[in-house]
């Protein structure tokens, strides 16, 4: 082998070496790529889910129940396709499943002595109850409650407390999400 030859079989080394290389970056610039534009895509569904995409009403209820009622809701903290009647119904847009959330603080007006509420989840007053709630207390006692319940569209419920003498429901929170997000079937 002459010396020219090593130098061409060099350079050909050299120039496999620049294409493996040039390749690698086109790949890692094509990843890079498909990365943002995923990363991009979830970042608008989650800001699009944030801004009220999901259907749902949360609302407060109107504190410190010590008889049987239907509960008045005074102030919605957040709501997308749903709406508040008359201050005690609330409008459903979708059929479907729906969670129902309540976070609730209640006591017993005769502290130590055991006392029972149950609260229903109604559409009508004639019909069973969509959901039903039994809280029974001898002390002050806050909590998270849930049930997935089945709604139709366009229809109103309410939430009705039954109570036994003596029990008070101090405050509540009430939440309902449609478990579907923002796909609606009237």
């Amino acid at each position: 082998m002459t010396e020219g030859e090593k130098v061409n079989h060099g350079d050909r080394r050299s120039r496999r070496l620049a294409v493996v290389v040039a390749v690698q970056n086109v790949l890692v610039a094509a990843c890079l790529v498909v990365t943002l534009y995923v990363y991009w895509t979830v970042q608008e569904r989650v800001s699009s889910t944030a801004a009220g995409g999901d259907i749902h009403i949360q609302v407060e209820a109107v504190p410190d129940i010590t008889r049987n009622s239907t509960l008045q809701l005074a102030h919605i903290y957040s709501n997308f396709k749903m709406d508040l009647l008359d201050g005690r119904r609330i409008y459903t847009s979708c059929t479907g499943s729906y969670l129902l959330h309540l976070h609730t603080c209640y006591t017993s007006l005769k502290l130590g002595e055991s006392r029972v509420a149950e609260l229903q989840l109604q559409a009508r007053k004639d019909e069973e109850p969509l959901s039903s709630f039994f809280l029974n207390t001898t002390h002050e006692v806050c909590r998270g409650l849930h049930r997935i319940t089945y709604l139709r569209a366009k229809q109103n419920v309410s939430l009705h407390l039954f109570l036994s003498d003596g029990f008070k429901l101090k405050n509540m929170t009430v939440d309902l999400s449609f478990l579907q997000g923002g796909r609606c079937e009237p």
